[in-house]
């Protein structure tokens, strides 16, 4: 906020806290926190890095006066609070080492998720037909008599396979043959035979003969 708002050039900031647990979480970027703890991570790491904070100790923290109870009139007295911790006035080499807490692991940590595992097995199956066999049955004349099953099935339906390519052959010959003879049957007009002379005399009333006379060769 301060590099924002103020208008004047800034060095390298370093930011300072006196909870490890702070410092684990801006170190850690692969835990999944909790929605209020990951919200305010991510804002520190928006405008920081991890490598500017550090840590100081409780009784050093000037932030942590007014906590204690000190009075206004204290803390407008205190160097601590006015200049801060009097380790700032020596070099960076010389600041107080970090607390090894700070790479601890977050692993049971209680604002940080737990991450479902999932444990996956893999089998290999065997592929071949007669190895499934073996081992189902478990006896030499169960496993010969499932065998003659087999081969006789499959003779049956080999079998059953060739009449229909047979059935099938018929049949389209058959239709062939059915084409072929209406085809003839339409290929000229019918005509029908004269009646005889005798027929045609009118000494005779009509159909005095009844039958049919003439017809076509079937």
């Amino acid at each position: 906020m301060l590099h924002q708002e103020l208008q004047v050039p800034l060095q390298p900031s370093t930011f300072w806290t006196d909870s490890t647990t702070v410092l684990r979480y801006i170190d850690n970027d692969t835990a999944r926190f909790k929605t209020f703890v990951a919200n305010r991570i991510n804002v520190i790491r928006e405008a920081t890095k991890p490598s500017q904070w550090k840590y100081v100790r409780t009784t050093e923290n000037p932030a942590d006066l007014p906590s204690r109870g000190l009075k206004a009139k204290s803390l407008a007295q205190s160097r601590t609070w006015i200049d801060g911790p009097s380790f700032l006035l020596n070099n960076e080499c010389d600041w107080p080492e970090q607390p090894m807490q700070r790479k601890e692991s977050l692993q049971n940590d209680p604002e940080v998720k737990n991450m479902a595992t999932v444990n996956t097995i893999k089998v290999e199956e065997d592929k071949e037909p007669m190895n499934k066999l073996i081992d189902y049955y478990s006896e030499w004349h169960k496993l010969k008599r499932a065998v003659a099953w087999i081969l006789k099935l499959k003779r049956t339906l080999q079998q059953l396979k060739d009449e229909r390519k047979e059935l099938s052959r018929t049949i389209i010959q058959a239709e062939k043959t059915l084409k072929s003879k209406g085809s003839l049957e339409r290929s000229g007009e019918q005509k029908m035979a004269n009646l005889p002379e005798d027929r045609l005399l009118p000494d005779k009333p009509p159909f005095t003969n009844t039958g049919v006379d003439f017809f076509w060769a079937l």
